[in-house]
């Protein structure tokens, strides 16, 4: 969602420095932007690359380029007292790890689409959403 629907939508046409989407290790899903100057517009473009994924509106070329990415955080190398806090606070092991790769070089595109419908989507509809913003009270952001 970050490189083929927030980036354009945020940065090249709403003239933020940035914007993206995460999903953090404790299940909370974040999207971001910042140095933004339509504050209203990116929160619904927020919303309507859920909707992208509901439609699958990607191509399998764009979800083997998201698996990439992924890899790149399962694969770093962690610092041995990072990997012992990991083991000891979460209970992640070698095995752990190896388990998360084949479960995300597995991910199918329905399974993108139960995740947003069953998480996102749910929480959307629930209220059970949090907006946040940062920023100077006398930045020309009309649109807050």
């Amino acid at each position: 969602m970050t490189f083929t629907y927030l980036l354009p939508a945020i940065r090249e046409k709403g003239g933020a420095y940035g914007a993206g989407c995460s999903a953090g290790e404790s299940g909370t899903f974040t999207f971001y932007s910042f140095r933004d100057p339509k504050i209203q517009l990116t929160f619904e473009s927020f919303e309507r690359s859920i909707s992208h994924v509901l439609d699958k509106d990607f191509s399998e070329q764009q979800l083997r380029e998201a698996k990439m990415l992924t890899f790149q955080k399962l694969d770093k190398v962690l610092e041995p007292s990072l990997k012992g806090l990991l083991a000891f606070s979460r209970g992640y092991s070698d095995e752990h790890r190896m388990k998360l790769r084949l479960r995300a070089l597995d991910l199918t595109r329905e399974d993108l689409v139960a995740v947003a419908e069953k998480y996102l989507i749910k929480a959307i509809e629930n209220g059970r959403t949090s907006r946040v913003v940062f920023g100077s009270q006398q930045a020309p952001f009309n649109e807050l």
